[in-house]
């Protein structure tokens, strides 16, 4: 499948959802009976295909079953029964990760039966079971060397997920400007700020979304000094202005940072690389003053700076919900002593599950932080960053990828040298 193809899928989304959802079926239909490898491997690249249009479900609808959670619960489900039927063994590491999984479903479970919606609260919150339960069998079944697949691959085909989905959203706003047809998701403040959001229903998630490809192409421009990387650079920066989000400006912003601070010899030894740095941090600050000054005007819920006080009121509340949290669902947040959903989900979890429960999961969502070593790691950390200050996740199931490439790195694909380095 190449971009052109996913460009047209998710225009179609934005046009007829039906249509593009027949679309995304036909795609999954191709890779499942064409594709190399054995099942748990196609079901890997339909996920990576289908994350990048995770909002619609199979017949085009929203917020309930997409094609990509399908294939990660049937991949799931695939595995367990393998290591079972396998009597596979369990590691210190995931012994310990398999305690936290038991310990979050159980709070999970007491969540959901707590719930004032207990159908909403499973549909908001049923994607993070499944991500929590993958971070614990991937390393299981890549042991007993059931995933063996080529993250390379995996990788090349998320990132034409994310292009698409780039230039799908310079599409939407040259039909709204120069047509004046609203596709997909545009809300308008006012005439100095309006904001387009291809489908995705946060700004803030689809700006972390773009700053991932930012990031990528960022490292793949300082290891190849390609050319195509620095056009791609400047799609992601035009489109996440757009978006018109800071979120994803920050976490890119760090991650570069970090990047360039472990890589000193690649960025210091190249006269190109310290200009595209230079003329990036320009860019970046010319775009951060541009969504500022869109935001002078707002009041209120729209001037979006009270993220930080939800988090503080959230932490004031922790005491009374140690065991059970207060659900998920919209009508959870509006019930409860919270009133609105809190931009943080480390602290957003700690509130749905309980104390114990989000400590739990939340444990599971961070270990990858700790191996720095992992190729795949500054874009984990990039969605981190942005989940943990910034975004939340609500039901983003474009961070299932990442978690999965970050899994199935093996010993002997770290050791060698990373796609980035490859020309």
């Amino acid at each position: 499948m190449n971009l052109a193809v996913m460009v047209v899928t998710a225009v179609t989304f934005l046009i007829n959802s039906k249509l593009g959802a027949l679309l995304l079926l036909l795609a999954v239909a191709y890779f499942m009976l064409t594709a190399e490898g054995n099942m748990y491997e196609r079901l890997l690249k339909v996920i990576v295909y289908s994350s990048a249009y995770y909002t619609f479900d199979i017949f085009g609808g929203r917020q309930r079953l997409s094609v990509c959670i399908v294939a990660i619960a049937l991949l799931c489900v695939l595995l367990t029964f393998n290591m079972l039927t396998r009597g596979a063994k369990v590691s210190v590491s995931s012994a310990c990760k398999l305690i936290a999984l038991i310990v979050f479903l159980g709070a999970y479970g007491l969540s959901v039966w707590t719930s004032h919606d207990s159908i909403e609260a499973v549909f908001m919150t049923y994607h993070l079971v499944l991500l929590a339960y993958l971070v614990f069998i991937i390393p299981v079944a890549k042991n007993e060397e059931l995933m063996q697949a080529d993250t390379d691959a995996l990788m090349k085909v998320y990132i034409q997920g994310v292009c698409a989905v780039a230039l799908t959203l310079y599409i939407q706003y040259a039909a709204k400007t120069a047509l004046g047809i609203s596709l997909g998701e545009i809300y308008e403040y006012n005439s100095d700020r309006v904001i387009y959001n291809v489908y995705f229903y946060s700004k803030s998630v689809l700006s972390l979304y773009l700053a991932v490809g930012l990031l990528y192409y960022f490292m793949e421009y300082i290891n190849n000094k390609r050319v195509s990387a620095l056009i791609w650079m400047g799609v992601f920066a035009g489109a996440i202005l757009l978006n018109n989000s800071r979120t994803g400006l920050v976490c890119f912003a760090v991650c570069a940072g970090l990047y360039c601070i472990r890589n000193a010899r690649k960025v210091v030894g190249s006269i190109r690389v310290t200009a595209m740095l230079i003329l990036l941090a320009a860019i970046g600050m010319y775009i951060m003053q541009l969504m500022l000054a869109s935001r002078a005007s707002l009041e209120g819920f729209a001037d979006d700076n009270g993220r930080f006080e939800t988090i503080i009121e959230a932490i004031r509340l922790l005491p009374r919900y140690l065991f059970s949290g207060i659900g998920g669902s919209a009508a959870d947040y509006t019930l409860s002593s919270m009133g609105v959903s809190v931009h943080n989900f480390f602290v957003a979890y700690l509130i749905q599950f309980g104390v114990f429960g989000g400590l739990a999961v939340n444990a599971l969502l961070l270990s990858p932080v700790f191996e720095p070593k992992n190729r795949h790691w500054y874009l984990l950390v990039c969605v981190v960053l942005g989940g943990m200050l910034f975004a939340n996740w609500h039901n983003v199931l474009y961070v299932v990828p990442l978690y999965l490439f970050f899994l199935l790195e093996t010993e002997a694909g770290a050791s060698r040298n990373s796609y980035y380095d490859r020309r």
